[in-house]
């Protein structure tokens, strides 16, 4: 098999496996929805209903859903209600996004996002975000997708609706899926798995396993043709495995077109692996499960692959039979993508089989659906490559001020290590000068004392010497008379003698 073909399967199939809308019991709301639309002829109640029903046949019937929701958005303009406009537009966007027509659906997306700004309707905002981060990812912008994402995810926060949350967590892990950063895809996906588990929701579990399988699926087949036949063997394993569990978790909680599309999933691996025959059982349980669904998108991919797998293993009759199935699904229902991928087959079968009127008859139809898809097909490669531009400008830039801000981090680092260092010193001299001046003004303190001392003992010294001094004196003057007794004496003396 050819590198090419595989790569186109792969591609196309994980489109519907990550975003296929909740569906349980899928038939009876339906009807539920149709019994509404028959009791409503024009009013609010009628375009809600269109609206959901809108949803219900993205997968089955593309065009079918952007007719309801273009009937909704005509009777919405009529009332004037401007929910209802915004609400209908957005179904329309999805409508275009399955059928591939993305910048369609980016146009009616933006239209819805301006009007749910206009009325501040933050749910509004927050389900239309998200929706622009699918169709931007399919257009190939994933910066701006990855933004859609996050946002989206920040107001479904704020309103507390876990399991937005969740849905939106599997979306970032496709958007780093197509971006080939597997380990942050698986990541996200497994988060997904973790949150809905939680709110137990059975069918959106077996959807993130299913990607999940997506993801081994597109790192396995990216080594076809290489001699690492081992690591392929192993990651297809681990793709069959995820696919396994999707298929039985999605059996449990009856989301049957999701297990239709896995039994496609796990047949493309088998074929891969070179075996055949348990692909072609997948393939045809794919088949009978997409017919009882009403699944016409993944009837006329199923269709388109089986056909690439009998040419490429040269069983031209039946893949000549598969093809055309598929040819005529895909024009039925307007899918352009699988009828155009059976007219870039059906030339080289014919050619192979020696019907060369056949092949130059489907050549030329192949030809004349390229060019009618030429300038979308152009303009897609032109806003990838300028997506992919700006993102890598973007990672440049990011890149160079991250540099920028290591380096100034790390002078200010070393700044507040001098700092640190300036003041460490300044402490310690302080530190140290406190220390020896305590020690000074103590010892000062100390001499100042003893002279105190000194001072009280000389002076008390000086007391008892002036005392003494006084004392001697008195006892002096005790013995001796006085010299008024002795001036009378001696009188008294000279009378007596004379």
């Amino acid at each position: 098999m050819t590198l090419k073909f595989i790569r186109r399967s792969l591609i196309f199939l994980p489109v519907f496996l990550l975003f296929t809308p909740e569906i349980h019991s899928q038939q009876s709301k339906i009807d539920s929805l149709k019994k509404v639309l028959a009791i409503n002829s024009a009013d609010t109640t009628r375009i809600m209903a269109l609206a959901k029903l809108s949803v219900l046949y993205q997968l089955k019937n593309p065009d079918s859903s952007i007719t309801m929701s273009e009937e909704g958005l005509k009777l919405a303009q009529q009332l004037k209600w401007p929910r209802g406009i915004a609400a209908s537009k957005e179904g329309i966007a999805l409508g275009y996004y399955r059928k591939g027509e993305l910048e369609k659906a980016k146009d009616y997306s933006l239209a819805s996002k301006l009007l749910w700004d206009s009325l501040q309707d933050n749910e509004g905002i927050a389900h239309t975000l998200s929706d622009l981060s699918l169709i931007t990812t399919g257009i190939g912008d994933y910066p701006k997708a990855l933004e859609y994402a996050f946002s989206s995810v920040k107001l479904e926060r704020q309103l507390g609706d876990s399991a937005a949350v969740a849905k939106l967590s599997g979306n970032i892990g496709m958007i780093y899926a197509d971006m080939k950063d597997y380990e942050k895809a698986l990541e996200y996906d497994k988060q997904a798995i973790r949150m809905y588990t939680a709110l137990g929701k059975e069918s959106e579990v077996a959807r993130n396993y299913g990607n999940m399988g997506v993801v081994y699926a597109n790192q396995g087949f990216a080594l076809i043709g290489t001699k690492d036949s081992v690591a392929l063997a192993s990651l297809i394993k681990n793709s069959i495995d995820n696919y396994k569990l999707s298929l039985v978790t999605a059996q449990k909680a009856g989301d049957l077109l999701l297990v239709g599309r896995q039994f496609g999933n796990i047949a493309i691996n088998f074929w891969v692996l070179g075996k055949t025959d348990s692909a072609a059982t997948f393939f045809n349980s794919a088949l009978e499960m997409q017919l009882k669904n009403g699944d016409k998108t993944g009837y006329a991919n199923t269709l388109g692959n089986m056909g690439e797998m009998y040419f490429e293993d040269g069983d031209f009759p039946k893949g000549e039979k598969y093809l055309l199935a598929s040819l005529d699904s895909a024009t039925a229902i307007g899918d352009a993508g699988d009828r155009k991928f059976a007219l870039s087959i059906l030339p080289q079968l014919y050619a192979k089989m020696g019907n060369y009127k056949a092949a130059y008859d489907y050549y030329g139809k192949y030809v004349s659906m390229k060019d009618s898809l030429f300038s979308d097909s152009k303009s897609k490669d032109i806003g990838r490559l300028e997506a992919k531009a700006d993102y890598d400008k973007q990672q440049a830039v990011d890149e160079a001020n991250h540099k920028k801000e290591l380096e100034v981090a790390a002078e200010k680092e070393k700044q507040q290590i001098i700092i640190s260092i300036s003041a460490a010193s300044g402490l310690l001299i302080v530190l140290i000068f406190s220390f020896f001046l305590v020690k000074r003004i103590r010892l000062t303190q100390r001499q100042k004392n003893i002279i105190e001392q000194q001072k009280i003992i000389v002076e008390e010294k000086q007391r008892e010497i002036i005392d003494s001094i006084k004392y001697a004196k008195r006892i002096q003057q005790s013995q001796l008379p006085s010299e008024k007794m002795i001036g009378k004496n001696i009188s008294r003396l000279r009378e007596k003698s004379s």
